[in-house]
């Protein structure tokens, strides 16, 4: 399996950047003066659809733009990523057919940005249908 390395220049934390690794499969780790501060994975299903199966962020990097440019040099590398979503988001994050809030937050943000595309969210025992706001 290979390593790409991709920098996400665009993306600025004071005089740092965020430098994220594909590992060639399903993981990205975004990394900022060595110190890994987001992890996101991929799970493949029976289908061959890539689906985001998690991503964590540092608590004191959240909220400065990083898991946006980790999925979007997730959907860069491996091309459509599936959100497993269904409504209403759930508090406790064990239901992996709901969002947290942040999560839900992070893919609104995500679609507006074109980043996702909307019908790529949709929970994956019932199938893609008409998408309403969150």
């Amino acid at each position: 399996m290979s390593t790409t390395t991709s920098t996400c220049c665009w993306l600025k934390l004071g005089d740092d950047a965020l430098d994220i690794e594909y590992d060639g499969d399903r993981r990205l780790t975004g990394h900022v003066r060595g110190q890994e501060v987001c992890a996101l994975d991929l799970m493949l299903d029976e289908q061959d659809r890539y689906w985001l199966n998690g991503i964590t962020t540092v608590d004191r990097f959240q909220k400065k733009g990083i898991g946006l440019a980790m999925l979007e040099q997730a959907v860069h590398h491996v091309g459509e990523v599936y959100v497993a979503a269904d409504m209403p988001p759930q508090e406790d994050g064990n239901d992996t057919r709901h969002l947290s809030s942040e999560g839900a937050a992070l893919v609104n943000s995500a679609v507006s940005k074109g980043i996702l595309n909307r019908e790529w969210c949709f929970n994956p025992l019932i199938g893609p249908h008409e998408p309403e706001p969150w």
